[in-house]
């Protein structure tokens, strides 16, 4: 049912494209193998990432100043969607 489901998912996913400047900012903030994952966020323009990775992740959580909220799924459904 969820192969199915598919197709209307991916409608709504845009590719980012990779630019190695874009990787730049979020260098230090998150481990080497995270800072695609931060950068692609904000390259799209998220409001929030969701994560359960709380030991790479968790540090950022709390932070005001970035241009995203990074959060649990436990936390987001818990402050609610914010500003």
């Amino acid at each position: 049912q969820a192969v199915s489901k598919w197709p209307a998912v991916m409608r709504n996913v845009s590719e980012v494209p990779e630019a190695p400047e874009r990787f730049e900012w979020s260098r230090g903030l998150v481990p080497e193998k995270d800072v695609a994952v931060l950068s692609a966020a904000v390259g799209c323009m998220a409001d929030v990432l969701l994560t359960g990775d709380v030991a790479d992740f968790g540090a950022l959580m709390k932070r005001t100043d970035l241009p995203i909220r990074v959060r649990t799924v436990r936390a987001f459904l818990a402050e609610g969607p914010g500003p």
